[in-house]
């Protein structure tokens, strides 16, 4: 894959739907097998079309990840400070696309936040080696809220407080 190809851009007004898709797809592949019932209904209530819209009017931030006209990757962030999803399409995990969305973010959250000295993240248990790669630490042990199962982790910023 050419990674000149791979274009990464906030997300555009009515788009909304491209991504929820997108997550739905990778959610149902990967993620949903180790959920429950209620975890899995909590999580597609979250990725939903409509809150992705409200949540990107207010304290969110969704960058894409486009080859072509083809969306294959996102990733949303709250407040500066914390990712709240990252999928990329599965055709195009372990290239670097998650990576560079998350640089991509970090960047973002430090010029909006030139204090920030760490950036979270609620892994999913099938997502946690990926986080690590990308330099993120446990922060905590598994947990299950709402039935949605996650690990905590943090990134510590070079130059922060944390590093």
């Amino acid at each position: 894959m050419n990674f000149s190809e791979v274009l990464y851009r906030p997300m555009k007004k009515g788009e909304e739907g491209i991504i929820s898709a997108l997550i739905v797809d990778v959610f149902t592949e990967f993620i949903m097998p180790l959920y429950s019932r209620e975890g899995t209904e909590e999580f597609l209530r979250y990725v939903q079309e409509e809150k992705i819209s409200e949540r990107s009017q207010h304290n969110h931030f969704i960058l894409v990840a486009q080859i072509g006209s083809h969306v294959i990757g996102a990733i949303e962030v709250r407040e500066f400070k914390h990712i709240s999803m990252l999928f990329v399409d599965d055709q195009y995990q372990r290239k670097g696309i998650g990576g560079n969305l998350i640089r991509e973010a970090i960047s973002i959250c430090q010029e909006n936040s030139p204090e920030l000295d760490q950036i979270t993240v609620n892994s999913s248990p099938n997502a946690v080696q990926a986080y690590e790669k990308f330099g993120f630490l446990w922060s905590g042990s598994e947990q299950e809220i709402s039935g949605i199962r996650f690990v905590p982790m943090v990134f510590k910023l070079p130059g922060g407080d944390g590093a």
